[in-house]
C-alpha cells in the first residue's frame, strides 16, 4: 500500500511540472540607477511566455514593483531586446516603454528557448537568461542578471 502511495505521490509530481502547475523558475535581478528608468531593483517572481502577447521572450513581473513590466525579447531582426515598461508613468498600460537592443548596447546578452515538448493551455514554455551591463543615454545604466525557467 505504501508503495502505491509513493508511486501516485511521484506521478502527481511529475504531471504537475510537466503541466507547468509548479512555479517557474526565477533567479537573479536587474538594477537601475538611470535618470530615464529611475532607481530600482527588481527580483523578478513571475515570469510569462511572451506567446500571449505575440512575440518570442519572456515578460518579467516583481510584486515589490507592480508597476513595471520587463519583457526579454528575441526578434528575429533586430535580435535581443529589452523592453522596460511602466517606468515614465503611473499606469503601464498607457506607457511607452523604453527599449534596449543588443546593437545599442555590446553588454546585452541573452538566451531564449521555446520549449516546444511543454506547454500549458497552448502556451509553450519558455527558459533561457539574460545579462545586461549598459549605459543608457542620459546617464546611469542597467545591470544584472536573471534565469527563467517555466514561463507559461
Amino acid at each position: 500500500m505504501r508503495r502505491l502511495a509513493a508511486l501516485a505521490t511521484g506521478l502527481a509530481l511529475a504531471a504537475g511540472l510537466a503541466c507547468g502547475l509548479i512555479s517557474d523558475g526565477l533567479d537573479g535581478s536587474l538594477t537601475s540607477d538611470a535618470p530615464t528608468l529611475g532607481s530600482w531593483t527588481f527580483v523578478p517572481d513571475t515570469c510569462e511566455s511572451g506567446q500571449r502577447r505575440g512575440f518570442n521572450g519572456v515578460s518579467l513581473y516583481d510584486d515589490d514593483h507592480p508597476e513595471i513590466a520587463i519583457d526579454v525579447v528575441d526578434d528575429p531582426l533586430d535580435g535581443l531586446a529589452l523592453a522596460v515598461d511602466g517606468v515614465q508613468c503611473d499606469d503601464r498600460t498607457t506607457c511607452t516603454p523604453v527599449v534596449l537592443y543588443a546593437s545599442d548596447c555590446p553588454a546585452l546578452d541573452g538566451y531564449i528557448y521555446r520549449n516546444t515538448s511543454v506547454s500549458t493551455n497552448n502556451v509553450w514554455h519558455v527558459e533561457g537568461w539574460v545579462s545586461v551591463e549598459c549605459e543608457l543615454p542620459g546617464g546611469g545604466r542597467l545591470r544584472g542578471d536573471v534565469n527563467f525557467d517555466g514561463c507559461h
